[in-house]
C-alpha cells in the first residue's frame, strides 16, 4: 500500500500546475523516517544511499517528467476562465465523478466519494490534446464511466512498467485500480458536440421566413 500511495502522489505532484517541488532523494525512494525538519542531521537520515536506489520507482518519475513535457496543458502558463462550455467557448478545466457526469455539490460532500476526475481541455491550439486525471484514493477497484471522447491511457501508477503504447480505450467505462493515479488523453473532448453545434449557422424557422416574405410583399 505504501508503495502504491507514493506513486499515486508523486504523479499528482507531477502532473500539478506550477513549478513541482521534488525533494532530493524522492524519485529513487529515500525516506527521512518520518523527520520532515532533518536540516542538521548529518547522517543516514538525509544522506542519499545511492546502492538502494529503487529503480523501479526512479523510472516510474521518469515517466511522469517525459509526460509533463509532452503535454501542454499539464504546465499552463495562465490561469483558468471557464470551467463551463458557454457561448460556443470552450471550458479550461472541469470535474468528473465516477458516473462520468460533472461534479455536483452533493459529490463534494460526499464524505464517502473517493474517486473523481480532474479534464483539462486544449481549449487554446497550444495545449495539444484534451487530459483526464483520474484519482481513486479507495483501497478497492473503483469503475469510471469516462467522458466522450477517444481516450487512451497513457499512465497508470500501479503498472510498474511504463507503457510503451498508449492503450486505446473502445468502451466507455475503465477500471481504475485501488490507491491510483491515471493519466488519459484524446484528441476529442466532452465539449465537442455542443460547440459544433453552437458553430453551424441559425438557420430562421418556417414561421420566421414567411413573416420575411410578408412584409417584402407589404413593401412592395
Amino acid at each position: 500500500l505504501r508503495r502504491r500511495l507514493k506513486r499515486a502522489i508523486l504523479g499528482s505532484l507531477l502532473f500539478s500546475q506550477g513549478t513541482p517541488m521534488l525533494l532530493a532523494g524522492d524519485d529513487i525512494g529515500h525516506t527521512q523516517f518520518g523527520n520532515n525538519n532533518p536540516y542538521c542531521q548529518d547522517n543516514a537520515i538525509t544522506w542519499l544511499n545511492w546502492a538502494m536506489k529503487d529503480e523501479a520507482l526512479f523510472k516510474y518519475v521518469a515517466r511522469l517528467i517525459e509526460l509533463r513535457k509532452a503535454y501542454p496543458a499539464l504546465r499552463r502558463p495562465y490561469w483558468y476562465e471557464r470551467h463551463t462550455c458557454e457561448h460556443g467557448r470552450p471550458r479550461d478545466i472541469g470535474w468528473f465523478n465516477r458516473a462520468g457526469e460533472e461534479m455536483a455539490i452533493k459529490d463534494w460532500d460526499d464524505p464517502e466519494n473517493q474517486v473523481l476526475a480532474l479534464y483539462l481541455s486544449a481549449a487554446h491550439p497550444e495545449d495539444g490534446e484534451h487530459l483526464l486525471l483520474i484519482f481513486n484514493a479507495d483501497l478497492t477497484d473503483q469503475p469510471f464511466v469516462l467522458p466522450k471522447g477517444q481516450w487512451h491511457v497513457q499512465l497508470c501508477s500501479t503498472d510498474e512498467a511504463p507503457v510503451a503504447k498508449p492503450t486505446p480505450i473502445t468502451r466507455g467505462q475503465i477500471n481504475v485500480p485501488a490507491t491510483c493515479l491515471m493519466l488519459l488523453s484524446s484528441t476529442t473532448g466532452p465539449d465537442d458536440e455542443q460547440l459544433a453545434k453552437a458553430a453551424k449557422p441559425h438557420k430562421p424557422s418556417k414561421p420566421a421566413l414567411l413573416s420575411v416574405k410578408r412584409l417584402a410583399l407589404w413593401d412592395e
